[in-house]
């Protein structure tokens, strides 16, 4: 048991995030790692050492190309469009000038929307002062989302935690417990019940701007888990895309223990223990793990419990209720 309430303790203060791994800073280059969610053709600074991301949000320089350069933010990329490409190419002279200097307020990056054709000046001219900057076959609007969403995940405090997380009827469950307890079997009866992997084995946790906690699997395993005495297995390619997700808000948290005889487990559920997880409080369920408990039916039902008690309803205050309700009623006449 004082093993058990050790390994938990540990896991629990590792949440809270003093090892907080989440960056202050992202290199601009980095940005060209992320084809999937950004496709894009580094033009120009690809040598680039020292131009740093520290904002969430992007930038259109606009005026700031005219020589307006009061509203230039450091740290946010800069995003050029139609309007910008134009004024470039017809003023090439004054341009050019308010263009290194807008490089050199923001210090970060320069994206041309929908692969629009730049003249050759501004390439060589980004070129020689080691300013990245990228091409985008995207709309404007759809760059800004995703590149958001790219330095939301990578400068946002996180942590990485052991063990699964899963999209079960669609709310985020992390499930925790030392190694060798049945989390990855306990995941993989979920998934043969419909349910979806998010992460196996190492979860990152991250808070975003408007305060969920978000969490994702390691990018090099992800979609795979392994399971002992079968190996690694590809999870989208044995039960289809449906089955997993690359991120899912993180709701409640399960830990699972060997059974201790020696301790008396909560009957009523009452009292729901939390667990902080970068500052937020989330619900945290024991369940203890013996022969002959099918863990994944207790998930499920725990989690059609949590919706319950979302809507108001509490089984085990209405027993309270119905028991205090008895007993003051008089005794039966005899």
């Amino acid at each position: 048991m004082g093993n058990t309430e050790s390994y938990l303790n540990h896991l629990t203060q590792k949440l809270k995030g003093k090892p907080i791994s989440g960056k202050a800073s992202l290199n601009a280059l980095s940005l060209s790692q992320y084809q999937d969610i950004l496709p894009c053709t580094c033009l120009a600074g690809k040598n680039a050492l020292d131009r740093e991301i520290t904002s969430t949000k992007l930038q259109k320089p606009g005026l700031g190309l005219a020589g307006h350069l009061e509203y230039i933010e450091r740290g946010r990329v800069q995003l050029l469009g139609r309007a910008e490409v134009t004024y470039l190419k017809a003023n090439p002279e004054s341009a050019s000038q308010y263009f290194l200097l807008i490089a050199e307020k923001s210090n970060t990056c320069f994206i041309v929307a929908r692969d629009i054709e730049l003249p050759n000046w501004l390439i060589e001219l980004a070129d020689q002062n080691n300013i990245p900057f990228f091409s985008s076959p995207l709309m404007g609007m759809d760059i800004t989302r995703n590149v958001s969403n790219i330095l939301e995940r990578e400068l946002a405090p996180r942590v990485h935690i052991h063990g699964n997380l899963l999209s079960v009827f669609e709310l985020g469950v992390l499930i925790m417990g030392k190694s060798g307890v049945g989390k990855s079997e306990c995941a993989l009866d979920l998934l043969m019940r419909g349910q979806r992997l998010i992460g196996d084995d190492m979860v990152y946790i991250h808070k975003s701007d408007n305060g969920k906690l978000v969490g994702y699997g390691d990018d090099l395993t992800r979609y795979h888990m392994e399971i002992r005495g079968l190996g690694i297995i590809n999870v989208r390619e044995l039960f289809s895309i449906a089955a997993v997700a690359a991120s899912h808000e993180i709701s409640m948290v399960i830990y699972l223990e060997k059974w201790d005889f020696k301790r008396t487990y909560d009957s009523l559920g009452l009292e729901v223990n939390t667990v902080e997880i970068l500052g937020l409080q989330r619900p945290l369920y024991r369940l203890p793990v013996a022969p002959g408990r099918n863990l994944a039916n207790l998930i499920e039902v725990a989690v059609r419990n949590h919706y319950l008690k979302g809507i108001g309803s509490n089984p085990a205050q209405d027993i309270i209720e119905k028991l205090d309700r008895r007993l003051r009623e008089p005794p039966p006449k005899i």
